[in-house]
């Protein structure tokens, strides 16, 4: 019916806390609407119903600990010993399982001790890497693609670098085939 805004200008005046620089523009709104003016009626009948309802009675809370203390001692719930609930078959059990986990831990531990390590060569090593293997076309080639260096760059060095941190490449030849267009032969423009 009304926005949060106005309705909580509105509760704010009814408890007096409205700042002054707003009440005269409310009152004017209160004025031109009853419903608003109802509204501010609702919540002062409220703040009425709540400032009037009866106080609590004093509690002597150093009386309440003493009697609730005096209790606690007099009651023989703290001398009895506390059930447990557990079946047997719920010990026999975990301890079954505490011992497999024991075994598998003895187990692991015995391997690891058995397994030879790795011998180090004394010599220099050498590491062969077989890259992959350049697959056939299935249909007719249409364009051929190189990746690669300049031929200026080509002719000069056969091991050519891509940067400064000793990465040596030589790029393979990537094709592309397709049966549906017609075979062209373009040549390799250099970069």
């Amino acid at each position: 019916m009304f926005d949060e805004q106005l309705e909580f200008a509105i509760s704010q005046y009814a408890d007096g806390t409205l700042p002054p620089s707003r009440r005269q523009a409310l009152e004017t709104q209160i004025a031109a609407d009853p419903a608003l003016a109802a509204l501010l009626e609702e919540y002062q009948r409220l703040r009425t119903a709540l400032q009037s309802a009866p106080a609590l009675p004093a509690i002597n809370w150093d009386r309440l600990a003493s009697h609730l203390s005096a209790a606690v001692a007099e009651s023989d719930v703290l001398d009895q010993p506390i059930p447990l609930y557990a079946n047997p078959w719920v010990r026999r059990f975990a301890s079954l399982a505490v011992a497999a986990c024991l075994a598998i831990a003895i187990g692991i531990g015995y391997e690891r001790g058995r397994t030879p390590s790795a011998a180090v060569p004394s010599g220099p090593t050498q590491l062969a890497v077989t890259g992959p293997v350049a697959d056939a076309p299935a249909g007719a080639v249409i364009q051929q693609i190189t990746i690669g260096p300049s031929p200026a760059v080509a002719m000069e060095d056969a091991t050519w670098q891509y940067s400064d941190s000793g990465v040596v490449a030589q790029p393979q030849r990537v094709v592309i085939a397709s049966s549906d267009a017609p075979v062209q032969d373009t040549p390799a423009t250099p970069y």
